[in-house]
């Protein structure tokens, strides 16, 4: 089923178990109904209202945080569940809605009243009176007490009539003071305990608390007064956390109240859209823990289980993110592609995605030339495509979009999606956000690894961003000079002053020769040499890292052919320094020509011709385009080595026979393509050796290798050494 359109969901940090109930509870709802769900989140939930802040940074870090938000209201959604009790700053919400309200949006706040909203809550009485009817029916018990919230909250209101009803309705005496208030917290409960212990309260048979947290609470305080529970007083909770069910008695609680609340959110919202979608409620479920006397139900083993495995899971995150080194990977990136590739090599550090997306701002990086540095402070109308990669497929990039549509797949037909999205900013400067697709609700959890995660892609933004300016105001400054001070050549400036001194009457022809790897010192000497040996006293100059010029005077139809002649030689004597030093790197060289006939306007023809030159592609810019398909196919290889390689298959990615592919390949990279695997399988082994302290088997899996076998023979072959000698000899302290 094709996605009929987009649900916009508005929460606050995804840190706890029920604000994952009720993204549930809407998820399942909208997907049935044939909705994405897109969930705008952040890292901070200020506990004070943004008017009482006063630590500078810290307001500065909140409003690059509360942009995702902005962007929501601006975004193209059929419309909106606001999470409301989850934020501490209500202030900030009832602005919020007050946003919404006048751009005319469709909303349902969930579990917040409001004059400007319908608002949802799960069947709180129903929950309630089910678990104070177990009490009396199943327990036997008469004297009952609820510990409840704030007098003047619904939740409490609700919660304690639904406690009332029950005594009610089994003929047990009801009565106001059967009913404590507080404030859902810890020391609530702890107060009452204090109560039951002295004598103030005389001592129940049971205690309905409206919240785990408050059950938790009071089982331990009773406990460590000498009151046993469930022996002497049975206590029951509500919201079904991992918390209740993982304590010491196990708490009797009731779990999927949060989902039974977004489920009804969605219905709401789809009425309003006029649209009616039969779906299966989702009833709150009633685990049995110790705290009540009844035998722990198997569902809260399960959920003993599944902590446990979240525990292992968690430790293992934690040690993919010490070994990845990513925030220096992030932060070194000498360019805009370099970045691209080391996010989309990191991603595997964002657990269980579907698809994850990268994207920023239109002119992120600021217009230097303008002397302006990078300042947005919100989203810009327009946002580019990063980075983007699905679960199987390697990374692509380059896509603009309008900022309303959120991502380039959401124009595209698919199936109903979760989305989270959250910002990627250094305080107040904007850069753009991440957004990952999951299969469930579970998956959106967030934790200090991932808000880590964003923190360092938006360093790494900052960091080419300084670079950037930084290699522009010293290419600013060396247009005062006119030459090039590493080569001696004439630079751009340079260059363009020598130029009329060197054309004949017919005009003037301008070879551009383009090395990618003449960044280093090493090729930019070998490539200034061949020029010297082969152009002689020609003008030629070096017009920045890695471009090159030389300057021919001929009559027009002549300069082609001389500088065609001239490639020639260039190239062989480039092969010829191949295999003079057949162990060093040459880079591929590209050439571009220009004929200049007006000197007036001979600088707007050398700088168009070299920005054709040096865009050609957006992740590549260097190399055609059979070289670029090929460079990808490595890249892929590379990034991922585990993978079941076939060279067809890469044929035909590129478009091109085996034959044909196979020739290209060993010419651009100096290794045949299978080699080439089985380099990239070393590789990846011996980091896992080295770093980690994965088993051979699982070394093996993670490297493409069906059998151990198979591995440590190929292993041996190739590294001269047994796997196992190799962890010993460089393996590091775990």
């Amino acid at each position: 089923m094709h996605a009929v359109g987009k649900i916009g969901v508005i929460a606050p940090p995804i840190t706890h178990a029920l604000i994952v109930d009720a993204l549930d509870g809407i998820d399942r709802t909208a997907r049935a109904a044939g909705y994405d769900v897109v969930v705008f989140t952040c890292s901070t939930n200020p506990k004070q209202p943004y008017s009482k802040v006063r630590d500078p940074f810290y307001i500065h870090h909140i409003s690059g945080e509360k942009e995702i938000y902005d962007l929501a209201v601006r975004a193209d959604l059929d419309g909106y569940i606001i999470l409301a009790d989850y934020f501490f700053d209500q202030e900030f919400v009832g602005e919020l809605l007050r946003q919404f309200h006048q751009r005319g949006a469709r909303c349902v706040v969930l579990e917040k009243e409001n004059k400007l909203y319908p608002y949802v809550y799960a069947e709180q009485r129903k929950i309630v009176y089910r678990i104070t009817e177990h009490l009396i029916q199943v327990h036997g018990c008469k004297l009952l007490y609820c510990l409840t919230g704030q007098k003047d909250r619904f939740e409490a209101i609700q919660r304690r009539d639904g406690f009332l009803e029950a005594l009610r309705d089994n003929g047990l005496p009801v009565s106001e003071e059967q009913v404590f208030y507080g404030k859902f917290w810890m020391n609530t409960a702890q107060d009452f305990a204090n109560k039951i212990l002295n004598g103030e309260v005389p001592k129940p048979d049971g205690v309905v608390c409206a919240n785990d947290m408050m059950a938790i609470a009071l089982c331990d305080a009773l406990q460590a007064g000498g009151i046993s529970v469930p022996g002497d007083v049975a206590v029951t909770g509500y919201d079904g956390t991992m918390q209740a069910l993982i304590h010491d008695p196990p708490v009797t609680t009731v779990k999927g109240c949060g989902q039974q609340a977004g489920q009804l959110a969605v219905e709401n919202l789809l009425k309003q859209l006029g649209t009616q979608r039969s779906c299966k409620p989702l009833e709150p479920t009633l685990m049995l823990g110790g705290s009540c006397g009844c035998p722990v139900s198997p569902e809260v083993a399960v959920a003993a289980v599944e902590q446990s495995n979240t525990i292992t899971r968690q430790q293992m995150l934690t040690e993919a993110y010490m070994n990845a080194n990513h925030i220096v990977r992030l932060s070194s990136a000498a360019d805009v592609q370099a970045l691209q590739l080391r996010i989309s090599e990191i991603a595997y550090l964002v657990p269980n995605w579907t698809e994850i997306d990268v994207c920023v701002c239109s002119g992120w990086l600021g217009k230097f030339q303008q002397g302006q540095s990078y300042q947005l402070h919100r989203y810009t109308d327009r946002m580019l495509l990063l980075m983007g990669t699905r679960v199987g497929e390697y990374a692509r990039a380059g896509a603009s979009f309008p900022a309303r549509q959120i991502l380039p797949r959401f124009a595209e037909p698919h199936a109903p999606m979760l989305v989270r999205l959250t910002p990627l900013h250094s305080d107040q400067d904007i850069y753009g956000y991440c957004a990952a697709a999951f299969q469930h609700a579970a998956d959106c959890q967030m934790d200090f690894h991932y808000s880590n995660w964003c923190g360092a892609v938006s360093n790494g933004f900052r960091m080419l961003r300084s670079k950037l300016y930084t290699d522009f105001l010293q290419k600013k400054m060396a247009q005062y000079d006119t030459h090039d001070i590493l080569t001696g050549f004439y630079n751009h400036k340079g260059f363009l002053q020598q130029l009329p001194q060197h054309a004949a009457q017919g005009g003037i022809g301008i070879l551009l020769i383009q090395c990618p790897r003449a960044e280093s010192t090493e090729h930019v000497f070998m490539l200034a040499n061949v020029l010297r040996l082969l152009h002689g006293g020609g003008l030629h100059a070096r017009f920045s890292d890695s471009v090159f010029a030389a300057a021919f005077a001929g009559e027009p139809k002549e300069l082609r052919e001389t500088m065609d002649l001239w490639i020639l030689r260039m190239e062989q004597a480039l092969e010829d320094l191949k295999r003079v030093s057949p162990g060093g790197e040459h880079a591929n060289v590209r050439y571009a020509v220009c004929v200049i006939t007006d000197l007036e306007h001979a600088q707007e023809q050398i700088d168009d011709c070299m920005l054709e030159m040096t865009s050609k592609t957006a992740l590549s810019p260097f190399r055609s385009e059979l070289q670029d398909a090929l460079s990808d196919a490595q890249r892929r290889i590379y990034a991922f080595p585990e993978r079941d390689w076939n060279i067809d298959e890469l044929c035909r990615s590129v478009g091109i026979s085996r034959g044909y592919f196979q020739r290209n390949y060993k010419a651009q990279f100096g290794i045949s393509c299978g080699e080439d695997i089985i380099q990239a399988r070393m590789q990846r082994a011996k980091k896992l050796l080295a770093d980690t302290t994965l088993t051979v088997q699982e070394i093996a899996d993670q490297c493409g290798y069906k059998t151990p076998t198979h591995f440590m023979r190929q292993f041996k072959e190739r590294a001269g050494i047994s796997a196992t000698q190799y962890r010993k000899k460089y393996a590091k302290t775990m």
